[in-house]
């Protein structure tokens, strides 16, 4: 029993080093974007399916950014909602009416980038609203002026009362701090398909070699075939943010998160190797709490103390200062999470959309 409490207290040393690497490593991260635009023509693509009612809700979102030389292309993914009859009545906006091929969106994401006109390509989803019309400008202005290939940009959760939205925001949330903090230090692995920007020039050659495999998921769009030929940069300006709305239900969450772990395969060893430990030393860290009660009271103290000190200002950067008063309490809900997903992951129907 000593032996596994010791174990465990190994593994709190590495999971409290590695949850101030993350807060240190965001806490750097610019958070302002001078404004300067961009001449580069633009597109702005978003691909929906069955979702008739969040693209009505969001398109004066979209048409509304302040931003030089863009077009917007919807594509629908073979929609049976009255989507393709609402396309063909707008007047302005570039839309494809595509059939739906296989799982998910990459054919229609293909083809649709493919199609446009661009030499920066902006990816949003359907149900995503930016924070600012400024949205693309900056983006785009940020990308041109550094000169780098892509811009992995935070889509942070909507605010509710429930405790499932603080939940899955706070999941977001340390979501974030591990792509970003990684993409800072010029290792990134993934980006969130509701906020990135390309240079389409980095695309181009890989979809013309591997249609049939352009993302690795919904979410993880491209960044493991390019990260090690394209540059990246990263700012947490929250003008950039990019927001939708939390899951309705525990399953649609968990569904949804399973549905993302499958491609964490194609990570690179040593960023799954991380990822891994990471999740495993949260899940496994209350074991040092066998050593003694009162090791146990000094352990919960102050790791606590430590990581709500240091990730206060963090989590004000996030637009999440609302759940710094709940970190104890979700951080073990984090814990089961990470339990519960494994399994669930490995048992999902990988057909769905």
């Amino acid at each position: 029993m000593q032996a596994v409490a010791i174990m465990g207290l190994l593994l709190l040393v590495v999971n409290l080093t590695y949850w101030l690497w993350l807060l240190i490593s965001i806490h750097r991260i610019p958070d302002t974007i001078p404004y300067s635009g961009s001449g580069r023509s633009k597109s702005l693509i978003i691909v929906a399916h069955n979702d008739i009612h969040n693209l009505q809700k969001n398109l004066d979102a979209w048409r509304a950014q302040d931003a030089h030389n863009l077009e917007l292309i919807l594509a629908n993914d073979g929609s049976s909602d009255g989507t393709e009859h609402w396309l063909r009545s707008l007047s302005g906006i570039n839309y494809m009416n595509l059939k739906k091929e296989g799982p998910g969106k990459k054919h229609s994401l293909a083809k649709a980038i493919e199609a446009s006109g661009g030499d920066q390509i902006i990816l949003t989803d359907s149900d995503c609203r930016p924070a600012s019309t400024a949205w693309i400008g900056l983006m785009s202005g940020w990308l041109d002026n550094l000169k780098v290939d892509f811009f992995p940009g935070y889509a942070p959760l909507k605010k509710t009362g429930t405790w499932l939205s603080r939940l899955a925001r706070f999941e977001t949330v340390v979501t974030a701090l591990q792509y970003l903090s990684w993409a800072s230090r010029g290792q990134p692995y993934m980006g969130v398909g509701r906020n990135i920007i390309y240079r389409k020039t980095v695309l181009a050659d890989y979809l013309e070699k591997s249609q049939a495999n352009i993302a690795s998921g919904d979410d993880d769009l491209f960044i493991q075939n390019i990260a090690d030929q394209a540059r990246c940069t990263v700012n947490l300006d929250p003008r950039t943010f990019v927001y939708s709305s939390p899951p309705a239900t525990w399953s649609e969450w968990l569904q949804q998160k399973a549905r993302h772990t499958t491609t964490s395969y194609r990570y690179k060893p040593f960023i799954q190797a991380v990822l891994a430990i990471f999740a495993l030393s949260q899940i496994l860290w209350p074991l040092s709490l066998g050593l003694s009660a009162t090791i146990a009271f000094v352990i919960i103290l102050g790791r606590y103390t430590v990581l709500m000190i240091a990730g206060k200002k963090v989590l004000d950067k996030l637009d999440a200062a609302d759940l710094w008063i709940y970190w104890p309490l979700l951080d073990i809900c984090l814990s089961i999470y990470y339990l519960i997903l494994f399994p669930l992951s490995l048992f999902r129907n990988r057909k769905k959309w």
